[in-house]
């Protein structure tokens, strides 16, 4: 934006096409705030300034309709990779059970357990600049994502 004003913008979608994309979720990810946004519900609203900000959002889509079954790896979303200080973490099909870090030498470094969650924000920051792993255990099972904490 070149509005040197805190500027209230939306981000909305008016119109999908294709038979495949109208069924699934189209989901909005400010890596700014940290924010998980479901566009097919409303419109996503938020506050800029002057500048620009390369990378600040990014969209995921739902994939059980575009023919995955099953498939953990879209349906749990880690954000923002690379990470300061907060990880947040998305299941979109079912309940978190437990989080799990891993230092790259596999060393458990921290776990928590959220119950009947599909969210939670996991505070890293006593964690040393480095690669971790991060193991999602959901009600339909687990999966393991890389991250790199900044």
């Amino acid at each position: 934006t070149q509005i040197e004003a805190n500027t209230t913008y939306k981000i909305s979608i008016t119109d999908i096409e294709g038979a495949q994309l109208t069924e699934s979720d189209v989901y909005l990810v400010d890596n700014s705030t940290g924010i998980l946004h479901n566009l097919k519900n409303d419109s996503y609203e938020f506050t800029s300034d002057a500048g620009t900000f390369h990378n600040r959002f990014m969209l995921y889509f739902s994939r059980e309709v575009l023919g995955s079954e099953n498939n953990l790896e879209s349906e749990v979303l880690l954000y923002p990779n690379p990470v300061n200080d907060q990880l947040n973490i998305f299941s979109m099909k079912s309940y978190i059970e437990s989080i799990e870090v891993y230092d790259i030498r596999g060393r458990r470094m921290r776990q928590d357990i959220e119950e009947e969650k599909n969210s939670c924000a996991l505070n890293i920051s006593n964690l040393e600049t480095a690669v971790y792993f991060v193991r999602v255990v959901t009600e339909t099972g687990s999966i393991t994502k890389k991250i790199i904490k900044r």
